[in-house]
């Protein structure tokens, strides 16, 4: 009962972030490798990455996942695809990442053994974007 309380409030918390009720202020600045949207989704892509291993890992055994999905790069480019509030990236339409913004919210609610797998898809759709 109470793992499934933890689940809906982390999941609300997600969904919240997602949906533009984060500080976008936490939105990462470019390192200078340009804008527009393939560099906001390859950003995304090695954020996403580095949370597909964290996730293997735990599924693996090795070590609990402890990455804050709340605090994430792709959270906070979500939020901002959400709200269409621009950011250092300069994408003029965020119509291609409503798609993987979507997957992402529902993030949360997907099984420990189901997450590397659903992280994977998300880095796909990200790669899909040019």
């Amino acid at each position: 009962m109470l793992r499934s309380l933890l689940a809906v409030i982390a999941s609300s918390a997600l969904f919240v972030a997602a949906c533009g009720g984060g500080d976008s202020a936490s939105t990462p600045k470019v390192d200078g490798t340009g804008g527009g949207a393939r560099a906001m989704a390859a950003a995304m892509e090695t954020d996403l990455t580095k949370l597909k291993d964290c996730f293997q890992g735990e599924k693996d055994g090795k070590a609990p996942c402890g990455t804050d999905l709340l605090t994430t790069q792709t959270t906070a480019l979500c939020s901002d695809v959400r709200t269409g509030k621009s950011h250092t990236f300069g994408v003029a339409s965020y119509t291609a990442f409503e798609p993987l913004c979507a997957s992402w919210s529902s993030l949360l609610g997907t099984a420990l053994a189901e997450r590397p797998d659903a992280v994977a898809a998300i880095i796909e759709k990200a790669k899909a974007i040019n």
